[in-house]
């Protein structure tokens, strides 16, 4: 900007008689500054991508699952998840702990209400997909005649592969086939998980058939830990809320032998059934 100057004029000046005024213009020389830019500009293109890190994941492989069509909240389970603990949510690494926390977040901000699970193929998800791929071939096969095949979790073993009723909802849904429902169990439920009224509600829709047996003992109900006059009552209400008929099976022994046993184990199913 201009400033304006005031000259003297010599002995006229000191008298005050006559002022001279005079402009001076200040100019900013912006060329250094472009290449001081310039220079920034550089720096940042060639450390932005040094600086940023990723991991590996050989994703499982399905012969029959659709494509996702658009962008999703991914959780993925690396191979070092057994020794770490860790998870990743996108790009971020997550503590299993805080995982349920930090999805839910995800969730208010994403319009999408779907979470994909993504998981290296070491971690027993190829056999999971191997698994899938193979009730979807069995549920073609069963589906026209009418015919449902189910899968039962169970407690007999840590090592088995399918131990719990999420993880059993989760394999039906992805078969995604009236021919393939679960067979819940209820002892190996309860050792397996607990919560029991809670778990069954969860997986309510994938449960095509019950089995009954107290815990511990694998006795009949009044037996053990477990309130089946309560289980009992919820079944009831829940299938006529949802139009359903189903079966319960006896999938336990006696608690005392003999005739006495076989009329103890009526009594016990009278009680129950009182609700």
């Amino acid at each position: 900007m201009p400033k304006l100057q005031a000259i003297d004029s010599g002995e006229g000046a000191r008298r005050g008689r006559s002022r001279r005024v005079s402009t001076v213009l200040a100019e900013i020389n912006v060329v250094p500054l472009v290449d001081v830019m310039l220079v920034l500009l550089i720096i940042f293109m060639v450390a932005t991508p040094m600086m940023q890190q990723g991991f590996d994941v050989q994703l499982p492989k399905s012969r029959n699952s659709p494509p996702i069509a658009s962008e999703r909240i991914f959780v993925n389970v690396p191979l070092t998840y057994r020794s770490t603990r860790v998870v990743y949510l996108g790009d971020d690494p997550i503590r299993i702990e805080i995982l349920e926390e930090r999805v839910r977040q995800a969730l208010l901000n994403s319009s999408s209400k779907e979470v994909f699970l993504r998981g290296d193929s070491a971690v027993q998800y190829q056999d999971l997909m191997n698994v899938i791929d193979a009730l979807k071939k069995g549920a073609d096969i069963l589906g026209p005649h009418n015919l449902t095949m189910v899968l039962e979790p169970l407690s007999d073993n840590p090592d088995l592969f399918l131990r719990t009723s999420d993880q059993s909802y989760m394999v039906c849904r992805a078969v995604g086939s009236p021919a393939c429902k679960i067979l819940f169990d209820m002892y190996h439920m309860q050792r397996n998980e607990g919560r029991m009224i809670e778990h069954m509600d969860w997986a309510w829709e994938e449960i095509a058939y019950f089995q009954i047996g107290d815990v511990p003992g694998r006795k009949e109900p009044g037996t053990g830990e477990m309130n089946y006059r309560n289980i009992f009552a919820h079944i009831a209400q829940k299938a006529a809320q949802s139009n359903r008929d189903f079966v319960l099976g006896m999938e336990h022994g006696n608690a005392q032998p003999g005739a006495d046993g076989e009329l103890k184990l009526i009594d016990a199913y009278v009680a129950a059934d009182q609700f």
